[in-house]
Formats: C-alpha cells, sequence, structure tokens
C-alpha cells in the first residue's frame, strides 16, 4: 500500500456507517502504519478507530486509542490545531464511558476532568460539556447535592460547538428529573421529544425506555405498553445498549414476566461480555427481578437466581468501594423492592 492508497482508505472508511467490518478493516490500516512508522497516519487511523469502538459500545478499545491519540496531540500542537475540536469530543466520551468502569478509581476520573477543563479553557471552549459530563458523574454515584450544583452550571453557561444537540440535552435533563421526582417537569421534555421538536440519530430512540417505569407508577398502564413496544422496536438490534434493555425487562418483569423471555434472550451475550460493568450491573439487577417475578408467578427461571444475585452484588460492591458510598447496595435494593410495589402496575 502507498500513502496515497492509505489516505484513500482511510476517507472512505471515514464516511462509512460503524460497523464490526469497518472495525477491521481500521486495524489493518493500523497496522500499516505500524509497520511503516508514520505516526501521522497512525493518529488518523486510531482516531477514526476510537470513534468507531465508542459507537460499536466497545469501550474499553475507545479509551486505548483516544490516550494514545491526546498523548500524540499533545507532543505534536504544532501540527494537529485543527484536531482540537475533535480530540475534545473524544475526551467528552471518554469521560461519559470511563466512570462506568469501577476499576478506574476516583483520583485518575478527578485528574481526567481536570485535564478536560483545562483543555477547554486553552482553545476558548465554554465549559458547558465539562459541566454536564460531571453532572452526569455525580449522578451516577449517588452525590445529588453535587448533581444538583452541576446541573445549574451547566445549564447557564454558554452554548457552542462542543455542546450536546439540543435532543441529547433534553434528555439529559429528563433523566435527572425524572430522578429527583420532579414528575411533572420531566413528562413536559419527554412530550416535547415524543414529538420530535428536537431530535437526532439517538433520541427519541433512547426516550422511551426511560418513560416505562414512571408510567407505571402514574398507573397509565397502556401509554407505558405504547412506550414499550415503540422504544424496543428502536433498539433491539443494539444489543449493547444494555441500560436501556434492562428497562424494557424490569418493565416486563413488572407487568408480565412471561413477555421478557425474547429481551433477556437477545441481550445477555452482550451483558456476559463484560464491555460494560455500568450495563452488565443494570441488565443483570433487571433479569434478577424478572426471574423472581418468573418464579412468583410459577414460570421456569433460565438462570440460577442466586447465582445472579451475587453477581450483581459483586458489581455493586465494586462501584461503592470506588464511590466510597453505599449508593448501588441502596439501587439494588429498591429496584428488587418494585416486585412489591408493583410500580402502580397491576392496579
Amino acid at each position: 500500500m502507498t500513502n496515497e492508497e492509505f489516505w484513500e482508505s482511510y476517507e472512505t472508511l471515514a464516511n462509512t456507517e460503524h460497523s464490526y467490518e469497518k472495525y477491521n478493516s481500521l486495524i489493518d490500516l493500523l497496522s500499516w502504519t505500524g509497520e511503516n512508522e508514520l505516526p501521522y497516519e497512525e493518529f488518523a487511523a486510531r482516531f477514526e478507530l476510537l470513534n468507531c469502538a465508542n459507537f460499536l459500545g466497545e469501550f474499553e478499545i475507545l479509551f486505548e486509542h483516544f490516550f494514545w491519540c491526546l498523548d500524540f496531540f499533545q507532543n505534536n500542537l504544532e501540527h494537529l490545531q485543527e484536531w482540537a475540536s475533535s480530540i475534545l469530543w473524544a475526551f467528552k466520551w471518554t469521560l461519559e464511558r470511563i466512570v462506568l468502569f469501577p476499576h478506574v478509581d476516583q483520583e485518575t476520573i478527578e485528574e481526567l476532568f481536570s485535564d478536560f477543563q483545562e483543555l477547554l479553557t486553552k482553545y476558548s471552549f465554554s465549559l458547558r460539556p465539562f459541566y454536564q459530563f460531571r453532572h452526569k458523574a455525580a449522578l451516577l454515584k449517588g452525590d445529588f447535592q453535587g448533581a444538583e450544583e452541576y446541573y445549574g452550571l451547566w445549564l447557564n453557561a454558554p452554548r457552542d460547538d462542543l455542546a450536546d444537540c439540543a435532543a441529547c440535552e433534553l434528555q439529559a435533563e429528563m433523566e435527572y428529573l425524572f430522578q429527583i421526582n420532579q414528575t411533572d417537569e420531566a413528562l413536559g421534555i419527554a412530550e416535547r421529544l415524543l414529538n420530535r421538536e428536537v431530535t437526532c440519530g439517538e433520541i427519541p430512540h433512547l426516550t422511551y425506555s426511560k418513560l416505562l417505569l414512571p408510567y407505571l407508577r402514574l398507573e397509565k398502564i397502556a401509554e407505558a405498553q405504547y412506550f414499550q413496544s415503540e422504544g424496543y422496536f428502536m433498539i433491539y438490534q443494539k444489543p449493547n445498549l444494555l441500560v436501556e434493555a434492562s428497562e424494557h425487562l424490569l418493565f416486563f418483569a413488572l407487568t408480565n414476566p412471561k413477555g421478557g423471555k425474547k429481551i433477556f434472550e437477545r441481550h445477555i451475550d452482550s451483558a456476559d461480555a463484560d464491555k460494560n460493568p455500568y450495563g452488565m450491573f443494570s441488565f443483570y439487577l433487571a433479569s434478577l427481578v424478572w426471574g423472581k417475578a418468573l418464579k412468583k408467578s410459577g414460570l421456569r427461571v433460565p438462570f440460577s437466581l442466586q447465582e445472579m444475585e451475587s453477581v450483581v452484588l459483586a458489581i455493586a460492591d465494586d462501584f461503592d468501594e470506588r464511590n466510597g458510598n453505599l449508593y448501588f447496595h441502596k439501587k439494588m435494593r429498591e429496584t428488587l423492592g418494585l416486585l412489591e410495589t408493583g410500580a402502580g402496575a397491576n392496579k
């Protein structure tokens, strides 16, 4: 392959939809850059690889290539200034994903946020994405005081080219408002998203699953069933969307346990692949609730409830140890408790 042929292949792949076929082709390009000791070509190949890996849910591969690219970028600024915005977008993805891995300690996370803030300031970008992902990280570990503080800072910071799109930001707002029981405000945002006032490649696809439990609690069962049907159709071919799949499975656990079988079977391999600990926690916990609901209904449970509970507890232990609290254990208890309350279902 000549250098010209490399760039032709790179441009073609960069404009190709993300898939494992694309990923494997990029690996071939990356190998060629290493064999020929072409660091700038390697940078380009790695950057497109991290982009593809993020889309495919291969987050540890994302981290590997992002940190290489970040280091190379910072050591070759005179030649890569035009990549600053792209590097900061990849930094956003990395921050959002890396907190999902409990083996990444809090000190490392703090250092990454500090580096991100410093780069945003250096290149004259708004701190809006910094505050937004600080808010999300605080929510993940149950720090609601911190989440509230960063929520205000996020929404008051100016928008620029590094801000998430309007639809994704509204989705994040809606999820937060549901979590702090500001249901009316959350439902108002949900209506805007479902009416497609603003939309993007992920929204409203990811909106529907967030409405299932709130609508069950409001005893609006028919609406919840509609959201389940519509929403799952949009994500069922993306088995790596474990959090959203878990919300659909939990819905069936609370309303019609027999109906959850296909969701469990379609996504359990992705959970077992061990690529996203938070997604695993969410899906295994929903599976545990579903299994208990099956047993309660006199139906066969396709796994050991004891073993599933042990796995969920182990992941909760890992997160709580990293976060320095018991939030994941609390979340586990509350989710299992939905079987008793029914979350408004069947009333």
